[in-house]
């Protein structure tokens, strides 16, 4: 087995009606993750995610800019062509904690 794959997710031209299912659904998705995260580290061990913080503020604002392209969409009638490769790779296990700290904050 390889230790890196790549995958093609998204291929396709889509109405504005699907494209916004399709990529709000997917941020939201990505979103509700990091949330989920940090409130499990917080309960659990009072830590906080820097890291999931950032990319929770960072996911927030591209699905703001796609909601723009795609209300953009919708005004001029067009739809939208979206490409999105996967790659996926083998790689050490997830941050562990030690004494209640993380090891490794910029993955938590």
């Amino acid at each position: 087995m390889a230790n890196s794959n790549e995958y093609k997710l998204i291929n396709g031209i889509f109405t504005e009606e699907d494209a916004q299912d399709l990529l709000t659904h997917f941020f939201s998705e990505k979103i509700k993750l990091h949330a989920l995260r940090q409130f499990s580290l917080y309960e659990r061990y009072g830590i906080k995610c820097e890291y999931s913080e950032k990319r929770t503020k960072e996911l927030k604002a591209d699905k703001a800019e796609i909601l723009d392209l795609l209300k953009e969409a919708r005004l001029t009638g067009k739809s939208l062509r979206i490409n999105s490769d996967i790659q996926i790779e083998l790689v050490d296990k997830e941050p562990t904690l030690k004494d209640g700290k993380l090891l490794d904050m910029s993955m938590c």
